[in-house]
């Protein structure tokens, strides 16, 4: 089911309850709770307001890849799977492993193994 189509059904508007939107999909926050809280978190360790995190998944040279973006640091990071249902752990991996090597955008601060200041 893509994003659009449960955005249609209404199922893609999750409330924002203060600290974090609730995740549309509550075996997906139980299975990878990092990468659920890096996509729903609204405020971050030191109570500052932050962009969710966006994940993006792609097809090239016979792999499936994904992007984490991460807007409040403007840096993302990359993983690469032979399949596409293997993209969600190996991105939980990545955030979890504290050496990541966040890519920052023109003008970001990340590194690797920093993924939030």
């Amino acid at each position: 089911m893509t994003a659009k189509s449960l955005l249609a059904q209404g199922r893609g508007k999750v409330p924002v309850n203060g600290r974090k939107r609730e995740s549309a999909d509550a075996l997906f926050a139980k299975q990878f709770p990092v990468l659920n809280a890096f996509m729903s978190e609204l405020v971050d360790e030191e109570g500052k307001d932050r962009d969710v995190g966006k994940v993006t998944v792609f097809f090239d040279g016979g792999q499936v890849k994904a992007s984490l973006s991460d807007p409040t640091n403007t840096a993302s990071v990359y993983v690469s799977c032979d399949a596409v249902g293997d993209v969600w752990a190996a991105l939980e991996a990545v955030l979890t492993s504290g050496d990541a090597d966040w890519r920052a955008w023109q003008g970001g601060k990340a590194g690797k193994g920093k993924k939030r200041s």
